[in-house]
């Protein structure tokens, strides 16, 4: 790959540019709250836009808790609990028990952060060491992948994660397919702790409280807002302003990314409107790397609005000197929050007396897997099968599987020109003489100069095989594509027009798949970066590998969730507009050619433009549908729709490009591995492409 042309921080700056204008918009119309009533009815209103972009909760089960074992101690009493968040879902957790005291004690229920002991961090033992010697019921649970919940125990897969972020967007990404949001999955192991807890006849629960540090700040922050049993929440070192964290270029799990949160014009503090003016205190460190500086900023924005409520009591903040923690003077702000809220007496607390993890496990071996436990990929490949079962009892095709794919992509109306009827017909495109290559319906383009040896800058690049031009097409507000084209006789200041244009979609990098011979170049060969993809590729986060589970390619692909977009989709609207292009400029037709995620690409560009009347897929992905069916996939969430699977899945594509003279090259599988000629035989009769043309790898 080349970082010739000066394009790194193009989609970083896009996404800035978006989410600087969603916040001053937000802005504005916060300032013109100035009433209780006004405050209000904005609690209300966040409240629904937030259920929205989580979705349903599952309904309530059996928790069928049961205590494993129990460690007496001369203040508390820690008893292990495993209870079921869903059928056959286990959940450890460590309850710490008051010794003495009142009948009923207030609760405390303690998210831990990405640590992998999990609840027997010691951040997390300090805490409900501490809250039980002041009187408090405490629970310290493990969160999804984490302590004795480990989803992927064994070696699964090509990408097998191999910690709590990693196994954290692996499930994310899988169950994103069939439209649920794993956020929710967190959230509601806190929800049966609470149920657990008030279920006890040594709780009181009128006075429930929820803190955590980092990832356990996010779930307390869910917590908070989803559970209108909590009355006390202080959610630690990870409050902060999407905008500030994407200037910082701070990556977060998928289940941090609330689909279309962004879109309906909310924003971190909204977790807290929607429970004003329930007691809250915002909890932080001067070194985080969480900007104290969004954390000050929202603590003002609730402040101002508890205040219209007469309620500015019941909102705090602190921040401490440290980095991104969760030490004793952080926690010791917490307890006195709490203690003053729910009516307990404040006093000293010795030093924590952390534990061994060993002594604090609830299962026998170390693991609920042990123990026969479902995992989140065992419920995401049952969803699967279910939903794949009603889509073969009613397949989509034609111009409704058109539809649903611009739907699902969120692509934007096509222009006039381009009609997605011709998705079946496979008809070649036809040009009005009386419209010019300079069109208002053609994207506009630049003509870029290449860099040389020596600081020579011609308007093109001599190769080996012949001549390379590259221009850069406008297809979003602040997006270009880049548009390679090679020559074997010249070089072009122009797009030039022909009969059959060949146009190929990289994997990784157009230049880089041409040169290796990835694809043989005919005498004259169109090639597409799309954005993040080849002299596109995003220099920031600090991750070079594009396929990593929290690199660059990620964060981009997750603020497109956050805006209610499909990532996959802004690139297939980028391939869209480079076969406008080749339309507007004369093209007759065009011979698509796609590889690995540049395959997937072409598949979806080739259903909706008439232009495309013959279709190469190499390495390109069958089926969505059998990524759920692996513990363990490799194929990023750029390349993934979400809810796909709920309307449609990639053979309903590849049945209606048959018309367009279809061939696939070496098809890949989960892992982004080439199939083995007789495993793929059968898996295509599965999925009736028997009659689709394959060309073997060697």
């Amino acid at each position: 790959m080349t970082d010739d042309f000066a394009y790194g921080h193009m989609v970083h700056e896009y996404y800035v540019r978006r989410l600087a204008a969603i916040a001053e918009q937000r802005a504005e119309e916060r300032k013109r709250i100035r009433t209780p009533q006004q405050v209000l009815r904005l609690r209300d209103d966040v409240r629904r836009k937030l259920q929205k972009c989580f979705g349903p909760f599952p309904e309530r089960t059996p928790l069928n808790a049961r205590v494993t074992g129990r460690l007496k101690r001369a203040d508390h009493v820690v008893e292990k609990v495993i209870y079921e968040s869903r059928p056959g879902f286990l959940v450890t957790a460590n309850l710490y028990v008051p010794r003495g005291g009142p009948a009923k004690h207030p609760i405390v229920v303690v998210s831990c952060g990405h640590a992998q002991n999990g609840k027997a961090h010691g951040y997390d033992q300090g805490a409900g060491q501490d809250f039980s010697r002041l009187g408090y019921l405490t629970m310290v649970y493990d969160p999804i992948s984490q302590g004795e919940r480990y989803q992927y125990p064994v070696h699964e897969g090509a990408r097998w994660p191999r910690w709590s972020v990693e196994d954290h967007n692996m499930l994310g990404n899988q169950m994103s397919l069939l439209g649920e949001f794993s956020g929710v999955w967190f959230a509601w192991d806190g929800m049966r702790a609470i149920d657990y807890l008030v279920s006890r006849p040594d709780a009181d629960g009128s006075r429930v409280g929820v803190i955590g540090y980092s990832g356990g700040g996010m779930c307390t922050t869910y917590l908070a807002a989803f559970d209108d049993r909590v009355t006390m929440a202080a959610p630690s070192c990870w409050v902060s302003t999407w905008l500030h964290n994407l200037e910082n270029e701070l990556r977060s799990d998928v289940e941090q990314v609330a689909p279309g949160l962004l879109a309906a014009g909310l924003d971190t503090a909204d977790y807290f409107i929607s429970r004003i003016p329930k007691p809250t205190i915002l909890l932080g460190e001067k070194n985080d790397f969480f900007d104290r500086r969004a954390l000050t900023g929202i603590y003002e924005e609730l402040r101002r609005l508890y205040a219209i409520l007469g309620e500015e009591d019941k909102i705090a903040l602190y921040i401490g000197p440290e980095e991104h923690s969760f030490k004793p003077a952080q926690r010791r702000a917490a307890y006195r929050f709490f203690n003053r809220h729910a009516g307990v007496k404040t006093r000293k607390i010795p030093s924590d007396k952390p534990e061994s993890d060993e002594l604090l496990l609830a299962t026998g071996d170390g693991q609920v897997h042990f123990m026969g436990a479902k995992r989140v990929p065992d419920f995401t490949r049952e969803k699967a099968v279910a939903l794949a079962a009603r889509r073969q009892a009613a397949p989509l095709s034609g111009a409704p599987l058109a539809a649903s794919i611009a739907r699902l992509l969120d692509l934007p109306p096509p222009p006039p020109f381009r009609s997605v009827r011709a998705l079946a017909a496979g008809t070649p495109a036809r040009i009005s003489p009386r419209r010019s290559a300079l069109s208002d319906d053609a994207p506009h383009y630049r003509v870029l100069r290449a860099r040389g040896p020596e600081g020579k800058t011609p308007s093109f690049a001599r190769r080996k095989d012949g001549f390379e031009s590259s221009f850069a097409i406008q297809t979003d507000p602040g997006i270009q594509a880049i548009l390679h084209l090679f020559h074997r006789g010249g070089y072009f200041h122009y797009i030039p027009s022909g009969v059959e244009a060949a146009l190929y979609v990289p994997h990784r990098s157009s230049r880089d798949e041409v040169d290796s011979g990835m694809t043989p170049p005919p005498e004259m060969l169109f090639a597409l970066d799309a954005r993040g993809i080849g002299d596109l590729t995003v220099i920031a986060c600090g991750d070079h590998d594009f396929f990593t589970p929290t690199g660059s390619d990620y964060f981009y692909a997750s603020h497109g969730r956050f805006l209610d977009e499909c990532y996959c989709g802004r690139r297939v609207h980028d391939l869209l507009r480079a076969l406008d292009l080749l339309q507007a400029t004369g093209w007759r037709r065009a011979h698509l050619i796609g590889r690995g995620l540049g395959a997937v690409m072409a598949a979806f560009a080739a259903c909706l433009h008439p232009l495309v009347t013959r279709v190469t897929l190499h390495n390109t992905l069958l089926s969505y549908h059998e990524l759920t069916q692996v513990a363990v996939q490799s194929w990023p969430l750029s390349s993934l729709v979400p809810g796909v699977l709920q309307h449609f899945d990639l053979p309903d594509c590849y049945r209606a490009l048959a018309g367009k003279k279809l061939t696939l090259v070496a098809p890949w599988d989960s892992q982004m591995h080439p199939w083995r000629r007789e495993p793929l035989s059968r898996h295509l009769k599965t999925l009736g492409l028997e009659r689709v043309k394959i060309i073997h790898s060697k």
